[in-house]
C-alpha cells in the first residue's frame, strides 16, 4: 500500500522556513527566531522517537530538519527577540491553526492513514 504524503502546508515548520526567507530577505521585520527555537527543541523530542523506534527516516529526519531549523537558527544566532517578534509568532501560530481548521478533514485523514512529511517520503522510495 502507498504512503499518503502529507502537503507542505500543513507542516510548520516549512511555515517557518519560509518566514525565516521573507525576514532574510527584508520583506518582513519580525524575526522568527523564537518559533525556530521551540521547533527545534519539538523537533529533537521527535528525533529521539525515530532513533528509539529506530525509524528508516532518522537520516532524513536530520538533513532536512538541518536546512530548515539549525540554518535559519545559526543566521539569526545574533538576533534579539523582541516583542514585535513575540507578536508576530502568536500571529502565525494562530493564522496557521486556522489554516489546519479549515483543512481538518485532509488532517485527519493523514492522521488516520499515517502519512509522511514528503521528503521522508521521498527518502524512502
Amino acid at each position: 500500500m502507498k504512503k499518503e504524503v502529507i502537503r507542505l502546508d500543513l507542516i510548520l515548520s516549512y511555515w517557518l522556513f519560509f518566514w525565516w526567507i521573507l525576514y532574510e530577505l527584508k520583506i518582513v521585520s519580525a524575526n522568527p527566531k523564537l518559533f525556530l527555537i521551540l521547533g527545534f527543541v519539538v523537533n529533537l523530542i521527535m528525533l529521539a522517537r525515530k532513533m528509539i523506534t529506530h525509524s528508516r527516516t532518522v537520516v532524513p529526519f536530520i538533513i532536512i530538519n538541518t536546512i530548515i531549523k539549525v540554518i535559519p537558527l545559526i543566521a539569526l544566532m545574533n538576533t534579539v527577540i523582541t516583542q514585535n517578534d513575540v507578536s508576530a509568532s502568536l500571529m502565525v501560530a494562530v493564522i496557521y491553526l486556522f489554516w489546519v481548521l479549515i483543512n481538518i478533514e485532509t488532517v485527519v485523514r493523514n492522521i488516520k492513514n499515517k502519512a509522511i512529511p514528503p521528503f521522508e517520503y521521498w527518502w524512502t522510495q
